[in-house]
């Protein structure tokens, strides 16, 4: 599954409403960009996945990780890296 060489296969995971946070980790390294997007973006995303995102190759990417990492709820905060 996440080794699937079909980066849509990837991308259904990472879209996934209910995608367990340590598999959205692994996938923030993905090699497409629409997977890694999915993984910023993702409500279930640990802060360390999306942390790794905010110097993406890709702006959007870039961009929509340091806007949710601005806007990280403070009960979360404190969430290990």
């Amino acid at each position: 599954m996440l080794g699937d060489p079909d980066w849509r296969v990837r991308d259904r995971v990472a879209s996934k409403r209910r995608c367990p946070p340590e598999l959205l980790e692994r996938l923030a390294d993905d090699p497409h960009d629409a997977v890694r997007r999915l993984v910023a973006g993702h409500p279930h995303s640990p802060r360390s996945a999306v942390a790794r995102l905010v110097d993406d190759r890709w702006p959007v990417i870039a961009q929509e990780a340091r806007a949710r990492l601005a806007n990280w709820p403070s009960s979360q905060a404190s969430e290990p890296c």
